[in-house]
């Protein structure tokens, strides 16, 4: 999938990558790599009927020495003996698609891929446990990745571009595992927090592409967690989530992230990546 949006001129900021984008690719990658092209041709087909599988693995494993979390492998160690995941889909018409998906390994399963999909290509819902990366980068992330166990998230997202710029967009709030060290202005307090986040990116000019994100913890326990608070904080974090007090809302991360294909004479991309504590400097 990776070499046909190289091949075929289109820049990606986050995954995962709509179906929809790999076919707009294809006619520019089947022109220098007819192979590959039949490859992905084949397997997005599998993805067009109405009942299927979407995928399904089996891994077994053996290490030793210190227990190590595992890159984007949804929270593994490297002492998990094995990894296990499946996802099969219905879709009973053009706007819902139903998937139901299990991800096991050593101590813990989540029901990572079971999502509600509705909607068209301007807006789609997703409710469910749904990954995301927000990243150009094929294998890590800065600002949100797989790093973690998936979280049940509610997501509006479009994935046909919008305008001439080629507008997309993509926002979600998600239910976070709990905590007993969620810090309140008394003390500390048990709850689950919440994750809520927006990432918007723009093609100025065919292949390459501009994108921002912005994350934002919070809540929890007896923490306020309103959506108006949420909106406050998030357009104007320097008053009401950077005091340095325990008063904050919640905690923002932010990025700015481009990615530009070259397609000759070879095939390649270029991306850059910048993340860090929004208006952390500020005073």
């Amino acid at each position: 999938i990776e070499r046909v949006l190289v091949l075929g001129d289109q820049p990606a900021l986050k995954r995962p990558i709509a179906a929809a984008t790999v076919l707009d690719a294809l006619p520019r990658a089947c022109e220098r790599d007819a192979a590959l092209c039949e490859e992905v041709r084949r397997y997005l087909g599998s993805l067009t009927r109405t009942v299927g599988i979407s995928y399904a693995s089996l891994t077994a494993a053996g290490g030793s020495g210190a227990d190590t979390a595992l890159p984007n492998r949804h929270g593994m160690s490297s002492q998990s003996n094995y990894e296990a995941a499946i996802a099969a889909y219905w879709q009973p018409a053009d706007f819902l698609l139903v998937t139901g998906g299990v991800l096991a390994y050593d101590g813990e399963a989540t029901p990572t891929g079971t999502v509600v999909s509705i909607g068209n290509d301007l807006a789609q819902i997703d409710l469910g446990f749904r990954d995301r990366r927000w990243s150009p980068a094929q294998d890590n992330a800065m600002l949100l990745s797989t790093q973690a166990a998936t979280m049940p998230s509610v997501t509006i997202s479009n994935y046909r571009p919008l305008t001439k710029a080629k507008l997309r967009y993509e926002a979600f709030i998600g239910r976070m595992s709990e905590s007993s060290n969620i810090v309140t202005s008394s003390g500390t307090t048990t709850g689950n927090p919440q994750l809520a986040g927006l990432h918007v990116s723009i093609e100025p000019f065919p292949g390459w592409s501009l994108g921002v994100g912005r994350i934002m913890q919070y809540g929890g326990g007896d923490r306020e967690e309103s959506f108006s608070d949420l909106l406050d904080a998030f357009f104007n974090p320097a008053d009401n989530d950077n005091t340095g007090t325990a008063e904050d809302f919640g905690n923002q991360l932010a990025s700015v992230t481009s990615q530009f294909v070259l397609g000759d004479p070879i095939p390649m991309t270029v991306y850059f990546e910048y993340a860090g504590e929004d208006t952390s400097t500020l005073s």
